[in-house]
């Protein structure tokens, strides 16, 4: 077992990577799918770079946002060519190189910076279901498709990752990248629509912005001029995996309001809103005809917490010490328009 080796200079806990900025609390069901597919897609990422996968999630919940979590990533990846190099990425994308990646890992990231920008979406697959079918085949179905999109949300994740690698190196070299924008949230800041669907709170509670346009549109032309950036970055790599998720969740929501409008109408569930205050690995018991035992007393809790959640401060995305310590923040009034926030 090698020897892990301290990074006094990184956050301990982040999620600058991914969910930078102002962010709602999610559901118990949207952190759950998020903790997930973010440790699948991170499992994927660090496959295709040719360094060790983690045995368990890397990340930490802390109110009911998702960072990830630099000690289990420094013992993974400590004395790997380049290691070093991954980890800051990941917890500290806005900082800049100390170290030039290995030549292995330089080539292995060139080859799929070229791979991605050929076609980041061509492995999506839709949703196969039915309003009629049963509420077993509904949940099926969706689990069938968080397995066929788990390819195109973990090259998302790689994309994220070589994307920011780039950003590091040339601060290294003294150059000053603004914020990156993913290619959606560019879209609708130059006044188009079409991409709304990959838009929106990362968490299937909540609808895209596909759903509202016309008040969408009515924020974003109400923005500031002056708080965005003149030119506005365009889009790259960056941005690629919250852009990823929320198309995924887009294309499920029907098939999960199905799903919670069955369990209700066979008095599985009293609330249709109460399917997303239980983890998402739980839902499978909600395809029975008896309400579990447990299910009435767990989203009464979750619920509570999540509604005690939306009136606190909210944690920042960089966490050097302890989160007890840490001095907490209102972003609340910002959290409309989160999917437009820059990346570092």
């Amino acid at each position: 077992m090698k020897e892990a080796q301290s990074h006094p200079d990184l956050p301990r806990i982040s999620r600058s990577l991914l969910t930078p900025g102002a962010q709602p609390p999610l559901s118990q069901f949207g952190l759950t799918l998020l903790r997930h597919v973010v440790a699948t897609s991170l499992r994927y990422s660090l496959y295709q770079l040719g360094l060790p996968l983690p045995e368990s999630p890397p990340v930490r919940l802390l109110g009911l946002r998702l960072f990830l979590d630099a000690k289990p990533l420094e013992e993974l990846l400590t004395g790997t060519d380049g290691g070093s190099e991954i980890l800051a990425a990941l917890v500290d994308p806005g900082g800049a190189s100390v170290e030039a990646l290995p030549p292995r890992l330089r080539a292995t990231a060139a080859f799929h910076r070229w791979r991605l920008r050929l076609g980041l979406r061509r492995a999506r697959r839709s949703l196969s279901w039915r309003p009629d079918d049963s509420r077993q085949r509904q949940w099926v179905a969706f689990e069938e498709c968080l397995r066929a999109q788990q390819r195109s949300l973990g090259d998302a994740m790689l994309a994220e990752i070589l994307a920011v690698l780039q950003r590091r190196e040339a601060r290294s070299r003294g150059a000053r990248p603004g914020g990156a924008l993913g290619s959606a949230a560019w879209k609708a800041l130059q006044g188009s629509t079409s991409s709304f669907s990959s838009l929106g709170p990362l968490d299937p509670l909540r609808p895209s912005w596909a759903e509202d346009c016309d008040h969408y549109r009515g924020l974003i032309a109400g923005l500031h001029a002056e708080a965005l950036e003149d030119p506005l970055p365009r889009p790259g790599l960056r941005g690629s995996c919250r852009e990823t998720y929320r198309y995924f969740l887009s294309e499920v929501s029907s098939a999960l309001r199905s799903f919670r409008d069955s369990a209700v109408g066979d008095d599985v569930m009293s609330d249709g809103e109460d399917l997303f205050f239980v983890p998402f690995q739980l839902c499978g018991e909600l395809t029975g005809d008896r309400r579990p035992a447990w299910f009435d007393a767990a989203v009464a809790t979750n619920r509570a917490e999540r509604a005690g959640l939306l009136e606190s401060l909210e944690h920042p995305d960089e966490m050097r010490g302890s989160p007890a310590l840490a001095d907490q923040i209102d972003r609340t009034a910002d959290w409309d328009l989160a999917p437009l926030s820059t990346l570092p």
